[in-house]
């Protein structure tokens, strides 16, 4: 094999600072939020469960619909941002909102409705659930997520 040679790329050699001994690298799993939870690897605080989780194991994962569909709700890779919702257990009193558009979660009472669904509140926002599988979510009156 032959060594290829370019006599026009310029090669620039410098010195290591002093102080470059005294820099502690980073750590991956090395961000622990003031919960203890390890935001790198996929951990929030949850309020209602009072530990850390990883909402795509442990929460209810919701499709954006609506206004929030039509507005721009996916990341830099053009991937669709999912809501999530964790239920307390085993009764299911309250029910915490994790949205890609708030900056902290909404904290939701289970209430009676007249139809029988079951339905947790908070303010403006209304976690409906319909079967055992199938949610929607309305801010407003406004269906902004589902779940089939």
């Amino acid at each position: 094999m032959a060594a290829i040679y370019n006599k026009d790329v310029e090669v620039k050699i410098t010195e290591i600072p002093d102080n470059a001994q005294n820099i502690e690298p980073q750590m991956v799993g090395n961000d622990r939020d003031e919960h203890g939870c390890i935001g790198s690897a996929g951990f929030v605080w949850s309020n209602v469960l009072h530990r850390c989780v990883r909402l795509f194991e442990e929460g209810v994962g919701f499709i954006p619909t609506g206004k929030l569909l039509q507005q721009d709700n996916a990341n830099e890779n053009n991937a669709l941002l999912l809501g999530y919702v964790i239920f307390q257990q085993p009764d299911s009193l309250y029910a915490e909102l994790f949205f890609p558009h708030l900056p902290s979660t909404i904290i939701c009472h289970k209430t009676s409705s007249v139809s029988g669904e079951k339905v947790w509140i908070s303010g403006d926002y209304r976690v409906h659930q319909i079967s055992n599988s199938r949610y929607y979510i309305t801010h407003f009156g406004e269906t902004i997520y589902t779940k089939d």
